[in-house]
């Protein structure tokens, strides 16, 4: 690993750390409401197959979240409690922050970046989102990849960039079927926006976006 991969690994891992505290305090002050004991009964199934016929009979979402957490209970054989079914959308609203810190850089400066990091890694309600045993925080996360992705992308067009802006809106509708309006409003901008040396300028036009 070179000094400057090093950095970064640091870096990521330091802004991890600190978008995960605040999240992991009070993570179990409050019981399981409604959707969250649904989560639980989809979890205690006795297999996937069993979970996949409740999941389609009583919550009719997709399933990735689902699996996602029904493996990591049952790998590491974990109690169905409060702390251990919100623990992956702890760590995905923390993830999320540390990508809200490389979008902003990406497109601004490293400056608004942390102004960016510091807002949402403390906004109360983004972290009641994440510690809730539910989907949203992983489909928080995968928008905003997929977001990156194709700021990436107007900057440097590849075909490795097309193929993950692809695959990142597939699993945002894997993960909810709101996935299916945010696919739709990212295919948008990838057609609107070209991807010129000016293109970032022209979209992100408020001042303090500008470089």
């Amino acid at each position: 690993m070179t000094g400057v991969s090093k950095k970064k690994a640091i870096l990521f891992g330091l802004l991890f750390v600190m978008a995960l505290m605040p999240r992991l305090l009070g993570i179990t002050f409050h019981s399981l409401w409604f959707d969250e004991a649904s989560t639980a009964n989809m979890i205690s199934q006795k297999n996937v197959e069993s979970m996949l016929k409740a999941l389609s009979r009583v919550e009719g979402t997709p399933p990735l979240f689902y699996l996602l957490e029904k493996g990591f209970i049952d790998l590491f054989h974990l109690p169905i409690d409060e702390f251990f079914l919100r623990f992956l959308p702890m760590v995905f609203g923390a993830l999320s922050c540390v990508i809200y810190f490389l979008l902003f850089k990406e497109i601004s400066s490293a400056v608004v970046a942390r102004y960016a990091f510091v807002l949402v890694a403390l906004s109360n309600f983004h972290i009641n989102l994440s510690q809730e045993a539910r989907s949203y925080s992983l489909f928080g996360l995968l928008a905003l990849l997929s977001l990156c992705v194709t700021v990436l992308w107007w900057k440097r067009r590849s075909r490795i960039l097309s193929l993950a802006i692809i695959l990142s809106l597939v699993l945002t509708m894997v993960i909810h079927y709101y996935g299916l309006i945010w696919a739709a409003a990212v295919l948008c901008a990838v057609l609107l926006i070209k991807p010129k040396n000016r293109q970032m300028r022209d979209f992100f036009f408020w001042p303090p976006f500008q470089r």
